[in-house]
């Protein structure tokens, strides 16, 4: 039987909550096992003492590496697909978690007020130090584009749609 990596491990890592009239809010999930993760049963939220909002369809994967990142259409509505969650996120602040089937936390990040079209989220990737990210994004603002100290392979094709760089890297 193939092996996967563990959940406990999952990381809420980018979020944009007060997106550019007519883009939904959304959020992504990141894998740092080296091994892909099974998703489904895992419930995802907007509020921390509410953990079982919306349940992740069976035989959902996560993907590692370059594929350990999937991004969720925070609009309310389930029935788009699999990618849509039941909740929207507020600008003015709130939380996104990741929890078990019984509702054990696994991650939640709590955030304030949102600037419309700035995502924000953990960087490096997983890491506990939140940071504001350019946009919109475009090609030439990837991670890794325009930084010195950056190496472009930080930037993997699953990203380039949304992943920008710090707003604190200057070009």
């Amino acid at each position: 039987m193939p092996q996967l990596g563990d959940p406990a491990n999952l990381r809420i890592n980018e979020w944009l909550a007060d997106p550019p009239p007519g883009d939904d809010d959304w959020f992504e999930l990141y894998n740092p096992n080296p091994l892909p993760v099974a998703l489904g049963g895992l419930h995802l939220t907007d509020n921390l003492n509410a953990r079982t909002k919306h349940r992740i369809a069976d035989l959902s994967f996560l993907g590692a590496g370059t594929n350990a990142f999937q991004r969720f259409r925070a609009d309310g509505a389930s029935g788009p697909g699999a990618d849509h969650v039941i909740f929207s996120l507020q600008g003015g602040g709130e939380a996104i978690g990741i929890s078990t089937a019984t509702g054990t936390l696994l991650h939640g990040v709590t955030f304030g007020l949102q600037v419309e079209g700035v995502s924000q989220g953990l960087f490096p990737d997983g890491s506990e130090t939140i940071v504001a990210f350019r946009a919109p994004p475009r090609p030439a603002n990837r991670i890794g584009a325009g930084c010195p100290n950056w190496s472009s392979t930080k930037s993997s094709p699953t990203r380039t749609r949304h992943s920008k760089t710090p707003s604190n890297c200057t070009t």
